[in-house]
């Protein structure tokens, strides 16, 4: 009879090994795209690692992407991807809080309006 011990990590995606106390934090230091490619290479569209002692989780099927980004973003915190990730990604779908996204949708919106109506109406319309 063999009595195996249920690791405490068992429901978390797969993904690196790291250290006790640093997790992953130096490979992901040392080169962060190689880092994210080999871990999405290597542990499918769905890791985790550590940094430090905060659990990331690395969605790379674009399923997935679609589903954080779009589908059920509303339930997903960005704000320590975004600072660890803004260095590579800069201001991207990937990085960027929901409300000044939408912000953003919403002005370029009523500048194309503004500019449709300046077509439309013709010159000395405020664009």
């Amino acid at each position: 009879m063999s009595l195996a011990i249920p690791s405490i990590h068992s429901d978390l995606p797969p993904g690196p090994k790291g250290t006790l106390l640093g997790g992953n934090l130096r490979q992901f230091r040392s080169g962060l795209l190689d880092f994210l490619l080999q871990t999405a290479r290597d542990y499918g569209p769905l890791a985790s690692f550590r940094i430090g002692q905060r659990r990331v989780f690395l969605a790379s099927g674009p399923d997935l992407i679609e589903q954080v980004l779009v589908t059920d973003a509303k339930h997903y915190i960005k704000h320590f991807g975004a600072r660890a990730f803004k260095p590579v990604l800069g201001n991207g779908l990937q990085t960027v809080v929901a409300s000044i996204l939408a912000a953003n949708r919403a002005s370029v919106r009523n500048r194309c309006a503004l500019r449709a109506n300046a077509a439309r109406w013709g010159p000395g319309t405020p664009t």
